[in-house]
């Protein structure tokens, strides 16, 4: 049955990723969205989010998110050396690991499930913004 809906499904998704890409442009001093080919035509599960702004702890922002109901998970990635299924691994390392450690740091992700709604879309963009308002704030005072 969901193999029959998967076109509406793909559809939806397309829309909720231009949709969030939007609200995201006008915070891109503070967050990295994925760079798509363009000859690509991607269906987000999820987006990947990097942040950019150093103010902004991963840890935090997750939690602030999480209970004001937008549901977030991170990305299982990054530098792998720091999973503890990899504790007693023998492994070498041919170069520095800068990037990985910047997306097992910064990078998160939030779903784009096909029922998200404009509304939905307006709460997210809301609570971003009243997250960065708030460490603005706090960075000011200091």
């Amino acid at each position: 049955i969901q193999l029959q809906k998967i076109e509406d499904f793909n559809k939806a998704r397309k829309q909720n990723y231009n949709g969030l890409k939007k609200v995201f442009s006008d915070l891109e001093d503070h967050f990295e969205l994925p760079k798509i080919n363009p000859d690509a035509e991607p269906v987000f599960f999820g987006l990947p989010l990097m942040i950019k702004n150093p103010k902004i702890k991963r840890q935090d922002l997750v939690k602030f998110l999480n209970s004001n109901g937008v549901g977030t998970r991170c990305v299982f990635g990054g530098n792998l050396l720091y999973q503890p299924a990899y504790k007693d691994v023998d492994y070498r390392i041919c170069k520095n690991l800068i990037q990985t450690d910047k997306i097992f740091k910064n990078a998160f992700w939030i779903g784009i499930h096909p029922n998200i709604n404009k509304g939905a879309i307006d709460h997210i963009e809301s609570k971003f913004k009243e997250y960065i308002n708030r460490i603005d704030k706090i960075s000011n005072s200091l």
